[in-house]
């Protein structure tokens, strides 16, 4: 029984009765002590644990860039995000339940940064064998990634909100050991979500204006088709729907505008986002389009013809620092993430 709980004698029975509300009290107050000494020892472990670095934006918008910025000076920096928590659960995967497979092909193929070499191997059938592999190791490898491909399935399907914790599971578990590290999500939601939020961190937004933005991701996958690292392919409009996710019209006259987008100047963006899909990534969704261009114009407040131009401000209010990437180059993005 908490203490300081009211009891009430009953003259027959000699039964013990707690009264409802004052154990409600006395549970409060006993919660209330326990979190102030929770809160004691976070201040206690403050000073140890290691910087944490959130930045949020879409896919292709630079924040890589100003990631290796960062590490270029910190060597002890630690780095992880969806991409690289993805490969690594499928590595991992592999390394478990597939090891002779996944052995035979680390023997045949040449290493790339976060095994992909494998993953490219195993998800896109692209082969970049070492130089002495024969021919019919060549043909057992391109029987082998099939296997791997096919044991992926019983991996549990993640939501998007499970994976995103992953991440931020990675980050605080990295600085809680006093490592120092930076990460890169396109939900800011997930991090005011997670017990990560009450710990020490620095919070950036990381843009760049539509225009400038969709010709990065052109340019981006006509890369990857050249140097053949389908890895790097960022095929469709999904990038626009991170956009409105990220962004959103102004409310008021109070609020900062970052950007103005037009109806045309969406539509144009759209157009050439769609149209890459279809020729470099060989793909038949022509039907798809009147649908798709619907989904994004209503995604970005385009609701009703007569709506020319939209101004946008940040769905999130609370960031640190807010970098517009096509005027901030990543060694200066850096330095201003480490203030």
């Amino acid at each position: 029984m908490p203490k300081g709980t009211q009891r009430e004698v009953l003259p027959h029975s000699q039964a013990l009765i707690v009264h409802p509300k004052a154990a409600e009290q006395a549970l409060y107050e006993e919660l209330m002590e326990k979190s102030f000494e929770l809160q004691k020892a976070e201040v206690r472990l403050l000073p140890l644990v290691g910087r944490v670095t959130a930045l949020i934006g879409t896919s292709s918008v630079g924040k890589s860039s100003i990631i290796a910025a960062m590490r270029a000076t910190d060597s002890d920096l630690q780095e992880t995000g969806a991409d690289l928590v993805g490969c690594d659960a499928a590595y991992n995967h592999f390394r478990i339940n597939c090891p002779d497979e996944l052995a035979f092909l680390q023997s045949v193929l040449k290493p790339k940064p976060n095994q992909n070499h494998i993953h490219y191997a195993v998800g896109d059938g692209l082969f970049n064998f070492k130089d002495s592999v024969s021919e019919s190791d060549r043909l057992k490898a391109k029987a082998l990634a099939p296997v791997l491909m096919e044991s992926l399935k019983t991996l549990p399907q993640l939501s998007v909100e499970e994976f995103e914790f992953s991440v931020l599971d990675r980050a605080m578990q990295l600085s809680l050991g006093g490592k120092a590290c930076v990460f890169d999500l396109i939900n800011v939601d997930s991090v005011a979500k997670h017990a990560l939020s009450r710990m020490p961190k620095k919070v950036a937004l990381v843009y760049c204006p539509l225009d400038v933005y969709v010709s990065r991701i052109q340019n981006r996958n006509r890369k990857a088709i050249a140097e053949k690292e389908p890895g790097e392919l960022r095929l469709g409009v999904f990038h626009l729907d991170q956009m409105a996710q990220v962004f959103r019209p102004v409310e008021s006259g109070s609020e900062t505008v970052l950007f103005s987008i037009t109806r045309q100047q969406l539509t144009e963006n759209f157009d050439k986002l769609f149209e890459d899909w279809k020729v470099l990534g060989n793909a038949d969704v022509s039907d798809k389009y009147d649908e798709e261009l619907a989904k994004v114009l209503q995604a970005f407040g385009f609701n009703d013809s007569s709506i020319q131009s939209i101004d946008y401000t940040p769905r999130f209010k609370g960031y640190d620092a807010v970098i517009d990437t096509s005027v901030t180059k990543p060694a200066i993005s850096a330095r201003i993430l480490r203030q």
